[in-house]
């Protein structure tokens, strides 16, 4: 059996659907063994989209995402979506070439071959924080492969390169490997830790106004139900990080995200809170406002997995190392022999807040003829677009509104690929959680420049008609630019740049076209949405770029210029 066949063969046994890319000639013997297996190839038009999309499907389903690009140049091109899966812990493998022969690792003329080609492999993928995997031999490609494989299962984002001479070699099928549906034990927390973190809540110190929150990490391990009793037996108040956002979606004690995306009334309760217990999140300048979020003298208690998580970037009065479920169901069991449930900040008041909240009600519109306000589109599309959707937002100035305003009914229902701060990612996302939840509908909320950026991947999603709604937040400049060079005093010409009608070039290739400058244009979408779609549309939308986002000074002009 060929290494080509033996890769196809150990992809569909973890479990992948797609392998989303663009072959190079290293790799069409591998791209024919596909089908064989039951994978569907989606050729891409970019390297990075085609890795984006294999993220997205992460995202999307928790299952591996695989994505092909070409030795060398093609390398080169995916570097920008191998940063962003590595750093978001996707379970992504990206299935490449190397540029080495695997009897020629040193050498002048590998030397040169590298310099003709433009990059080292190992180096470019070390240097985005990507798993290197080379098999040297037929004789070392299974194991090498299977694990390789474990690892990405377990959310890390893998290079599988292989010398230009392995995927044609024989390979030696081994025969004692591990078995990919092998589970490591979840991670209990200290007996000590839970006594003394129940001793916080219950006597003491007793937490009056205690706040729990959730992150990406309590997400992606299934805790969120446990974490909810654990609330619901200290009184506590209920929030999430951003991408852990509508976790708690429904409890009448949920105040939304904290940090930067804070509502008026739920950044008001969170300051209020004298103890905080962060599950899974990563407690960024983000999710704590610089830090400025908490009153001064709340306690902190920061539950994580991953030690080196703790204290990265706000040191709490107590860290704890363990699995959020299993941690906040050893709480609940401490709390409630300490005295049965607490009332804590549960009252009828608070829930009174919450209930008549009104996110329109924040803001005054400020459309003219000629443009809408970004803050209405985003009201009237939350309106308008179906409640069950998949939220893809991509990075820039426009992810402010589209976070605070466009709602999903699951936190695995919000994809937010920026955390590489790159624009243009989402065309990708958007693209491989479409393939993994393809009877329901995708929402894609981009700028005009992101969209531009990935504009050869809107084909893709039109050639398999995937329903996808994007919209484009086209405010024709580089939004955030401007608002900077706004803060600046500075002239803002040259980030404005004029942008053709996206409605017009969208049919062009295929797709359907609106244009949005008015509330009632969005109700000409809302008879369309009424149909089933079959193929992607895309929404123009020309918004008001004089408008900025509230926290904008603090997310561009304090975190990202730093």
């Amino acid at each position: 059996m060929l290494v080509a066949k033996l890769l196809a063969r150990e992809l569909a046994e973890a479990g992948a659907a797609f392998v989303f890319g663009i072959p190079g000639k290293e790799s069409l013997r591998f791209c024919a063994e596909l089908a064989e297996v039951g994978i569907t190839f989606v050729g891409a038009r970019h390297e990075t989209q085609a890795v984006m999309m294999a993220d997205g499907y992460w995202r999307a389903t928790g299952r591996i995402g695989v994505a092909l690009v070409a030795q060398g140049a093609g390398l080169s091109n995916a570097i920008g979506g191998m940063a962003c899966a590595a750093r978001a812990r996707s379970g992504v493998v990206v299935v490449t070439g190397d540029l080495l022969k695997a009897d020629a690792a040193t050498g002048p003329s590998s030397e040169a071959l590298m310099e003709l080609k433009g990059i080292n492999t190992r180096v470019a993928c070390e240097s985005v924080f990507v798993d290197y995997v080379r098999p040297a031999s037929g004789e070392a490609a299974h194991a090498e492969i299977r694990a390789a494989l474990t690892r990405a299962r377990a959310g890390r984002t893998v290079a599988l390169a292989f010398p230009s001479d392995i995927f044609s070699a024989e390979a030696v099928e081994q025969q004692e490997l591990p078995a990919y549906d092998a589970q490591a034990e979840a991670a209990a927390p200290s007996p000590d830790d839970v006594e003394m973190i129940a001793e916080l809540l219950t006597s003491g110190f007793t937490a009056r106004r205690p706040l729990v929150i959730a992150g990406k990490g309590a997400v992606r391990s299934g805790a969120i139900p446990a974490i909810r009793r654990f609330a619901e037996a200290t009184g506590a108040l209920l929030a999430t990080s951003l991408p852990a956002r509508s976790s708690f979606a429904g409890d009448p004690f949920n105040v939304g995200v904290c940090g930067t995306l804070s509502t008026s009334v739920g950044s008001g309760l969170i300051a209020r809170a004298d103890c905080v217990i962060a599950f899974g999140a990563s407690l960024n300048p983000f999710t704590t406002y610089g830090q400025s979020v908490f009153a001064k003298d709340a306690q902190i208690v920061h539950v994580d997995i991953n030690e080196a998580a703790l204290g990265k970037y706000l040191v709490p009065a107590m860290g704890v190392v363990g699995d959020a479920g299993l941690t906040a169901e050893a709480l609940t069991t401490a709390v409630l022999s300490r005295g049965g449930r607490r009332e804590g900040y549960r009252s009828a008041e608070i829930a009174a807040q919450l209930a008549e909240f009104d996110p329109a009600a924040e803001f005054t519109d400020q459309s003219t003829d000629e443009f809408i306000d970004p803050r209405t589109l985003m009201v009237e599309l939350d309106r308008v677009l179906p409640s069950a959707r998949t939220l893809v937002v991509d990075a820039g100035l426009h992810l402010h509104n589209a976070c605070s305003f466009l709602q999903v009914e699951r936190p695995e229902d919000f994809i937010f690929p920026v955390d590489s701060l790159a624009i243009g990612l989402g065309m990708g996302a958007a693209v491989g959680a479409a393939f993994a939840r393809v009877r329901d509908l995708t929402v894609l909320e981009v700028g005009d420049g992101g969209l531009m950026m990935a504009l050869g991947d809107l084909d893709t999603a039109i050639r398999h008609r995937l329903p996808i709604v994007v919209v484009v937040s086209n405010d024709e400049a580089w939004g955030a630019e401007a608002q900077h060079l706004n803060l600046l005093g500075e002239s803002d010409d040259f980030v404005r740049l004029p942008t053709p009608s996206l409605a017009e070039l969208a049919v062009a290739m295929g797709a359907e076209g609106y244009t949005i400058r008015s509330r009632g244009d969005i109700e000409v979408v809302a008879d369309r949405l009424r149909e089933p779609l079959s193929g992607p549309i895309v929404l123009d939308c020309r918004v008001h770029p004089d408008i900025q986002p509230e926290s904008f000074e603090f997310d561009y002009a304090g975190v990202f210029a730093k």
